[in-house]
């Protein structure tokens, strides 16, 4: 005498396996925490948290996905790089940084602009980054 079952036993299995499939792509997906914005980058220099990320480097790689301006405050000089897809070589010598093809008095500050995300020699960073030769 044969059951009566209301679908074919593949069925059943095809089932099984899509219901063990489903709890493992949910299981594995962690909900990810949003990256915060950096706050208040346009506050005093003082407030700035200040980090030496490398010493006595003759030169380096800069760049940024939405462009920077590079600063020198001593002589009131500004140097806009919108398109930074290609990387700005930065040259220090003799107490003076060139970025690009300008020269500037040391220190200079790179102010990427939003989300102030740049990249020095491919390395990623957040936050304004100040240059001294």
């Amino acid at each position: 005498m044969a059951l009566n079952r209301p679908w074919p036993a593949a069925y059943g299995n095809t089932a099984l396996w899509a219901i063990i499939v489903f709890a493992l792509l949910m299981g594995g997906c962690a909900k990810r925490e949003p990256i915060r914005p950096t706050s208040d980058m346009s506050g005093p220099s003082e407030q700035w948290m200040r980090v030496l990320l490398f010493g006595n480097r003759t030169e380096c790689v800069v760049s940024a996905p939405d462009g920077f301006t590079a600063v020198d405050e001593s002589r009131g000089v500004q140097a806009g790089f919108s398109d930074t897809s290609e990387p700005v070589r930065i040259r220090f010598q003799d107490g003076t940084i060139q970025v690009g093809d300008v020269h500037m008095d040391s220190p200079v500050t790179i102010c990427p602009r939003q989300p102030y995300i740049f990249f020095i020699d491919g390395q990623g960073y957040r936050g304004n980054l100040v240059l001294s030769a």
